[in-house]
């Protein structure tokens, strides 16, 4: 008998006992479970992180696995919880935009808002549904449940106010989407974008930072303490320092705004 999956992506870290009260709710339902914690390090109330984290990591996850989504600034409040079907993958979440990028970039087959409340733990806390809601409607999910039994079906959903990376005459619009634990910052910036604009510059630069660095194909192309460009493993370009914090040396963090510029022009 195949054991469902069941990843969990949350912004809870691990100092509390948050993620281990989820990881036995969902046993408790579905002792078959087969639990993956992608990360609980999505930096606190960042949907916006949480949707890139998500889109990250989905496609390395087998059909049938049920994405548990949990960065949900508005627990309590009459914020939505949605659940849809995607490419044979199961995506539980708030309705806050955090599947937005999945649901318009992939497409889905089935979406609906979850209102089965005998499906969840009694008493509901205002402030944990991670455990009374999300656990218990993945494993039930993961168990065979229908998508269609979750709730009525809907045609919309909240989406992010993100705009996407674009090209213009002053240089390369980006954001922040994740600073690693090394202090890579990864940008919102294609590898499309790098290949038909960046890729032609000497060098590039941050707008605003007083450093320029090269677009390289690996981290040795540079001496240690440097910094330098790259595509990284999720497609977006990444700003490093070899051996160093990329983040901290520029001063970037999640979610900011950044111009990529021609450094050779500095």
């Amino acid at each position: 008998m195949r054991r469902p999956v069941i990843a969990l992506i949350t912004d809870f870290g691990l100092h509390d006992v948050y993620v281990g009260v989820m990881k036995g709710v969902i046993l408790g339902v579905n002792p078959e479970a087969r639990i993956v914690d992608v990360t609980h390090s999505v930096p606190r109330h960042d949907v916006a992180a949480g949707s890139y984290a998500l889109s990250a990591s989905l496609d390395y996850f087998p059909e049938g696995t049920v994405f548990a989504v949990v960065v949900d600034p508005g627990v309590g409040s009459d914020r939505a919880v949605i659940c849809a079907r995607s490419e044979g993958r199961y995506f539980l979440a708030p309705d806050n935009g955090v599947l937005a990028p999945v649901l318009t970039g992939r497409g889905y087959d089935a979406l609906v808002r979850v209102e089965r409340e005998d499906l969840y733990l009694r008493p509901v806390s205002s402030t944990f549904h991670g455990r009374d809601v999300f656990a218990p409607v993945a494993a039930r999910l993961s168990a065979g449940l229908d998508i269609g039994a979750l709730g009525r079906e809907v045609s919309d959903f909240v989406r992010l106010d993100a705009p996407e990376a674009e090209a213009g005459p002053e240089g390369v619009k980006a954001g922040v989407a994740w600073v690693d634990a090394f202090g890579n910052v990864i940008t919102t910036c294609p590898a499309r974008l790098v290949d038909a604009v960046i890729g032609r510059w000497g060098r590039i630069a941050v707008h605003g930072r007083d450093a320029s660095f090269p677009l390289v194909a690996c981290y040795e192309a540079v001496p240690p303490g440097e910094l330098l460009a790259i595509v990284g493993s999720s497609g977006f370009l990444e700003i490093s320092v070899r051996e160093g914090n990329a983040a901290r040396l520029l001063g970037l963090g999640t979610g900011d705004g950044i111009l990529l510029v021609d450094g050779g022009r500095m």
